[in-house]
């Protein structure tokens, strides 16, 4: 799902989210969206947080520099905004998540590998094929030929 999010975005999402405790209950309002939305304003972001006027541009700039989004200054009537370079919704669970250590991804794989053997000596059985149907199918072949 956050393939689309690139890997140092998704780390730098990451840290923000665990560093800033304003990162952290934006982040959490867009993982909670069911639609994305292409840009938030600022004044929006403030209710959202409730930061103050200096974490609140702190959090603009990390967002920016994280490359989250990108900061566009308000103009002839458009309000200051954070302009989304991801899925806001993907981003906000993207960060939230917490990353496969290397060793969580092992026991994933080896689970995995499991499962896989399992489910093949369960087919085998309901179709009755042999263990080994590679071997089985080599010997056959020399038997037809001779």
């Amino acid at each position: 799902m956050f393939d689309e999010i690139d890997k140092p975005v998704l780390d730098a999402s990451r840290n923000l989210y665990r560093e800033n405790e304003y990162a952290r209950v934006l982040f959490d309002r867009l993982a909670r969206r069911k639609t994305a939305a292409e840009e938030t304003d600022v004044e929006e972001i403030a209710r959202i947080t409730k930061a103050p006027k200096e974490e609140l541009q702190e959090l603009i700039e990390g967002l920016a520099e994280s490359g989250c989004g990108m900061f566009v200054l308000g103009r002839r009537g458009y309000n200051t905004r954070i302009i989304w370079n991801f899925n806001s919704a993907y981003l906000g669970r993207a960060a939230a998540s917490a990353p496969d250590s290397d060793e969580t991804a092992e026991v994933r794989a080896n689970a995995i590998e499991a499962a896989t053997r399992d489910y093949e000596q369960q087919i085998a059985k309901i179709l009755q094929l042999p263990q080994n149907l590679i071997a089985a199918q080599f010997t056959v072949s020399r038997k037809q030929k001779v």
